[in-house]
């Protein structure tokens, strides 16, 4: 479902919570009585582009990061009151990488199969890293920020198999910071993704 805007955005504050129960509720009924599964509903389709509007040849419309935040605190909020099996919030879908929400860096990964983006306003950072051979542990050393995190911090991490397997696995306590670094170990043909808050650039 999408909302079209003739000048600006939707829904309003008042509509945000309905919106998000709304979205949630559907994710539910879709398991409860067709035995769809949904791996992630996403709410806005490309919403920081500014040239969407009503009547336009093109789909999309326009959010600004804080009625973003807002619509995503609310629909986390309402699928988890719900519950669907491992239905994540996927946001937000862009036309372009750096436009994936205002204080969002992309940054060096240090390799070709990682990918790692810092939330200033947050001090967080995100890297997924995939491993197509061997299993192995792997060390992420977060020595080359100003502040890398705290001892002890909460890493929250998803893991999934690629190709068929399990999916968006979440692991939020079993990894932490111990001085500058943390692990966690890599079977074959998986991809991890990895939250760390405390972080300074």
């Amino acid at each position: 479902m999408g909302l079209a805007a003739s000048q600006g955005q939707k829904p309003e504050n008042q509509h945000q919570g309905p919106f998000g129960l709304y979205l949630a509720a559907i994710a539910k009924y879709a398991e409860d009585s067709w035995g769809i599964a949904f791996e992630s509903v996403e709410p806005f389709n490309e919403p920081s582009a500014g040239w969407y509007k009503a009547d336009n040849n093109q789909e999309g419309c326009h959010f600004d990061v804080s009625t973003q935040s807002a619509v995503i605190s609310y629909l986390h909020a309402e699928l988890d009151g719900r519950n669907p099996t491992s239905t994540i919030v996927a946001a937000s879908d862009e036309s372009y990488y750096d436009a994936a929400g205002d204080g969002i860096r992309i940054l060096d990964g240090g390799a070709s199969n990682v990918v790692a983006a810092y939330d200033e306003t947050r001090g967080s950072l995100v890297a997924v890293k995939a491993n197509l051979g061997t299993a192995q542990n792997i060390v992420f050393d977060l020595l080359g920020f100003e502040q890398a995190s705290t001892e002890g911090a909460r890493v929250v991490r998803w893991w999934t198999q690629t190709g068929s397997g399990d999916q968006y696995v979440w692991h939020p306590d079993d990894t932490t910071v111990s001085g500058s670094q943390f692990s966690s170990f890599f079977e074959t043909g998986t991809v991890q993704t990895f939250e760390v808050e405390g972080v300074v650039l």
